[in-house]
Protein backbone atom coordinates (compact mmCIF):
# COMPACT_ATOMS: atom_id res chain seq x y z
CA UNK A 1 0.00 0.00 0.00
CA UNK A 2 0.79 3.93 0.15
CA UNK A 3 1.52 3.49 3.83
CA UNK A 4 5.20 1.95 3.36
CA UNK A 5 6.74 4.77 1.04
CA UNK A 6 5.33 7.84 3.37
CA UNK A 7 6.53 6.13 6.00
CA UNK A 8 10.02 6.16 4.76
CA UNK A 9 9.71 9.10 2.62
CA UNK A 10 8.67 11.04 5.57
CA UNK A 11 10.13 9.45 8.93
CA UNK A 12 6.66 9.76 10.85
CA UNK A 13 6.63 6.68 11.55
CA UNK A 14 8.53 2.98 12.42
CA UNK A 15 7.82 0.10 9.96
CA UNK A 16 7.47 -3.67 11.98
CA UNK A 17 6.84 -7.33 10.05
CA UNK A 18 7.55 -9.72 12.92
CA UNK A 19 5.81 -9.59 16.25
CA UNK A 20 9.42 -8.50 17.69
CA UNK A 21 9.76 -5.93 15.70
CA UNK A 22 6.50 -4.23 16.59
CA UNK A 23 7.64 -4.89 20.25
CA UNK A 24 11.01 -3.05 19.98
CA UNK A 25 9.25 -0.51 17.58
CA UNK A 26 6.42 0.11 20.82
CA UNK A 27 8.83 -0.01 23.32
CA UNK A 28 11.34 2.55 21.82
CA UNK A 29 7.99 4.50 21.87
CA UNK A 30 7.25 4.19 25.07
CA UNK A 31 10.50 5.22 26.40
CA UNK A 32 11.54 8.14 23.84
CA UNK A 33 9.20 11.28 24.43
CA UNK A 34 11.69 12.81 21.89
CA UNK A 35 11.34 10.60 18.91
CA UNK A 36 7.33 9.75 19.76
CA UNK A 37 7.45 13.68 19.42
CA UNK A 38 9.35 14.25 16.44
CA UNK A 39 7.57 11.51 14.69
CA UNK A 40 4.33 13.15 15.31
CA UNK A 41 5.89 16.76 13.82
CA UNK A 42 6.72 14.57 11.12
CA UNK A 43 3.72 12.95 10.79
CA UNK A 44 1.55 16.55 10.57
CA UNK A 45 3.56 18.08 8.21
CA UNK A 46 4.02 15.26 5.64
CA UNK A 47 -0.05 15.24 5.94
CA UNK A 48 0.17 19.26 5.27
CA UNK A 49 2.73 18.62 2.74
CA UNK A 50 0.13 16.13 0.80
CA UNK A 51 -3.28 16.84 1.86
CA UNK A 52 -3.62 20.37 2.66
CA UNK A 53 -5.87 22.52 0.44
CA UNK A 54 -2.50 24.31 -0.77
CA UNK A 55 -1.17 21.03 -1.88
CA UNK A 56 -4.11 19.64 -3.40
CA UNK A 57 -5.53 22.35 -5.52
CA UNK A 58 -3.07 23.31 -7.69
CA UNK A 59 -2.57 19.56 -8.42
CA UNK A 60 -6.76 19.56 -9.16
CA UNK A 61 -6.45 22.39 -11.44
CA UNK A 62 -3.34 20.69 -13.38
CA UNK A 63 -5.38 17.77 -14.20
CA UNK A 64 -8.73 20.11 -15.08
CA UNK A 65 -6.30 21.76 -17.59
CA UNK A 66 -4.80 18.81 -19.16
CA UNK A 67 -8.31 17.01 -19.53
CA UNK A 68 -10.00 20.27 -20.66
CA UNK A 69 -6.93 20.60 -23.83
CA UNK A 70 -7.47 16.91 -24.93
Amino acid sequence: GEAVPLIEQSGAGMLAQTKEEWVSALEKLLRDDASRAEMGEKAQESAHDQYSYDAVVPKICRLLTSLRKS
